[in-house]
């Protein structure tokens, strides 16, 4: 059986095989959140926050009293009540998304960087090599998404990541 697109990328052949396993292993862990309510301060951020609830007070968010660095939050608060209203499982749908897609930016830039070093160094790299470094960048990322840490960015509705 031929592996056809899981071929691209170069040697890695399990593109796809790992991209569902991260996404399984994600929504094992994260899925109860879609279900959890607001908590903490997500009611002064999200259910409180009245600009929010319009994308035409979008100004109004630079007199809010939220420091600057957190407009992005904001108007991404703006857009997801827009579209779900104050539907808790919808925020925390959208922060499962946006980890699962730093997860796999996590994934290729370890991937890319693990293979470049010794490249860079004039090594050459033999396929082994390469699947051994592209297996470790999978296992950096797996462990990404799943760490205990990371728990927050998805249970809590406030995105202290969209800076």
């Amino acid at each position: 059986m031929s592996h056809g697109s899981s071929q691209r990328g170069g040697q890695f052949p399990y593109y796809d095989h790992c991209a569902l396993c991260i996404f399984l292993f994600a929504l094992i862990v994260y899925f109860q959140t879609f279900f959890f309510d607001f908590v903490f301060d997500d009611h002064v951020f999200v259910v409180f926050n009245i600009p929010i609830r319009s994308l035409n007070h979008v100004v109004d968010f630079f007199s809010t009293g939220f420091p600057l660095n957190r407009l992005v939050t904001l108007w991404s608060f703006a857009l997801n009540y827009k579209i779900y209203g104050l539907n808790p499982g919808a925020f925390h749908f959208i922060n499962f998304f946006i980890h699962l897609l730093c997860t796999f930016s996590i994934w290729w830039l370890t991937r890319l960087i693990l293979l470049w070093i010794p490249i860079y160094r004039g090594d050459k790299l033999g396929v082994d090599q390469q699947l051994r470094l592209s297996w470790v960048a999978f296992i950096v990322a797996l462990v990404f998404c799943v760490h205990p840490v990371q728990t927050r960015w998805s249970a809590l509705i406030r995105k202290d990541f969209l800076l």
